[in-house]
C-alpha cells in the first residue's frame, strides 16, 4: 500500500507515535512518505532523533512550508508541493494525516484528482475536561469532512461524538510503544536521582500538561500533607520552568529538578520510584504505555484519559485531581507498598501492555481502518 503522511511537526507524542507507525509500516512492505513542515513556528520544530529514525527506516521525509499555519497562502503550497513534487494525491492509496491543518491540505489535495483517494486523521491531543473552544469547534468541523476520523482512546472517541463528530466517522486505534533499553548512565540529573534513592529518598517524574499552571499547583498544594520522612525529589517534566519552580519553596518536604526542555521522560523514568501524571493533557496516555511496557509504577490523575488505562489498586494508582490532599495520600500508599506487591502490580502492568500497546498493534489497527475505506 502506498501511505502519505501529513503532519504539522514530527515531535512530542504525535512525532513519536507517527514515526513508529511509518517505520512499522515500512517494515511491513508498505511504501510510505512522511511530509512536515521545514520551519519551526510557535516554537515547535521536528525533533532532530525522529526524523532521523525515519529515515533510518526507510521512510521517505520531505519538508516543505507549512503544515501548522491555519492560512490559506502556506496551505496551497503544500498542495501544490503534493501535486508536483510527490505526483498528486492520486499516487497514494491513503492520505493520512495528524491533525486540523493537515486535513485541510489533504482535502484540497485529493480534490486536484479526479481518482478517490481516502483521508483518515488522526487527533493526538485532545482532553475531555477541556472547555470547546471556537477553535475546537472548527477542528471538530473538520473531522466530519475526513473519512475517518481515528483518536487513540475511547474516553476521546466519546468526547467527540458528544461534541458532534458523527459516530460513524469515529474509531479508536490504541498508541503503540516499543521496547527501549534504559539510558546511559552518563546524565548528571539521571546520576542524581539514582543517587538519592539509594540514600532512601523518593523520587518522582511529574509530567506536567504545557498548556497549564494547574498541574504545577496541584503539587504544590499538595507539600503541606505530605510527610516529610518520605524524603522526596521531584523531576518536573513539561510545562513551563519558571512556572514550575517561581513559587517553590526553598525549604520543606520536597526537593524540585526541571528536566531539560527536550527531555524525553522515558530517558528518566528507570531512575524514579514513581511516574506521576496529574492530568490527562499532552503526552500523558503516551507516558502511561511506556511506563507499562518498561514496568515503572504509575500515579495518576482519575481523569478519562488516564482511568481508562489504570486499574486502580492493580496496574497503578489514581488520585482525584481536585483534592492536593488526595494526591499526597496517594503518594504515601504508594510508597508504603511491600515489594513484592509492587513488582507484582508492575507485572500485571507489562502484561497489558505485551497484549494491547505494541507497535504490531497499533500498524495493523490502522492497516484495518485502511483496507475498510479502500
Amino acid at each position: 500500500m502506498r501511505i502519505l503522511h501529513l503532519i504539522s511537526f514530527v515531535s512530542g507524542a504525535a512525532g513519536e507515535a507517527v514515526t513508529e507507525l511509518a517505520v512499522g509500516q515500512r517494515r511491513a512492505g508498505h511504501r510510505v512518505t512522511v511530509v512536515t513542515s521545514k520551519t519551526p513556528a510557535g516554537g515547535v520544530m521536528n525533533q532532530a532523533p525522529l526524523v532521523q529514525r525515519l529515515t533510518d527506516g526507510d521512510v521517505a521525509v520531505h519538508t516543505v512550508d507549512t503544515l501548522a499555519s491555519r492560512q490559506m497562502g502556506p496551505n496551497a503550497d503544500v498542495v501544490q508541493f503534493i501535486h508536483e513534487r510527490l505526483g498528486t494525491a492520486a499516487a497514494f492509496d491513503v492520505l493520512h494525516t495528524h491533525g486540523t491543518v493537515p486535513s485541510v491540505i489533504a482535502i484540497a489535495a485529493a480534490r486536484k484528482v479526479t481518482a478517490r483517494v481516502p483521508i483518515l486523521q488522526t487527533s493526538h491531543e485532545w482532553t475531555v475536561s477541556r472547555p470547546t473552544s471556537g477553535r475546537q469547534a472548527y477542528d471538530l468541523e473538520v473531522m466530519n469532512l475526513v473519512d475517518r476520523a481515528v483518536v487513540p482512546t475511547w474516553s476521546v472517541a466519546e468526547h467527540f461524538a458528544s461534541c458532534g463528530v458523527v459516530r460513524r466517522q469515529l474509531a479508536v486505534v490504541p498508541y503503540g510503544v516499543r521496547p527501549e533499553p534504559p539510558p546511559s548512565s552518563g546524565d548528571p540529573l539521571a546520576a542524581e536521582m539514582r543517587a538519592w534513592r539509594e540514600a532512601g529518598g523518593l523520587v518522582l517524574c511529574y509530567v506536567s500538561a504545557t498548556t497549564t499552571a494547574h498541574d504545577q499547583r496541584l503539587l504544590l498544594h499538595a507539600l503541606p500533607f505530605v510527610d516529610p520522612r518520605l524524603h522526596i525529589l521531584c523531576v518536573f517534566f513539561g510545562g513551563s520552568p519558571a512556572r514550575a519552580t517561581a513559587a517553590w519553596p526553598t525549604e520543606g518536604p520536597v526537593t524540585v529538578r526541571v528536566a531539560p526542555q527536550e527531555a524525553a521522560v522515558r530517558q528518566y523514568s528507570h531512575d524514579a520510584d514513581f511516574l506521576v501524571l496529574p492530568s490527562g493533557d499532552g503526552e500523558q496516555p503516551l507516558a502511561v504505555l511506556e511506563a507499562f511496557c518498561d514496568q515503572v509504577p504509575i500515579v495518576a490523575s482519575r481523569v478519562p484519559e488516564l482511568a481508562e488505562f489504570i486499574d486502580d489498586g492493580q496496574t497503578g494508582w489514581l488520585f482525584d485531581p481536585t483534592e492536593a490532599r488526595a494526591l499526597a495520600e496517594t503518594l504515601t500508599l504508594a510508597r508504603a507498598t511491600a515489594p513484592h506487591a509492587l513488582r507484582a502490580l508492575c507485572q500485571r502492568a507489562r502484561v497489558r501492555y505485551q497484549s494491547e500497546f505494541t507497535i504490531d498493534r497499533m500498524v495493523s489497527g490502522y492497516m484495518r481502518e485502511y483496507a475498510r475505506l479502500a
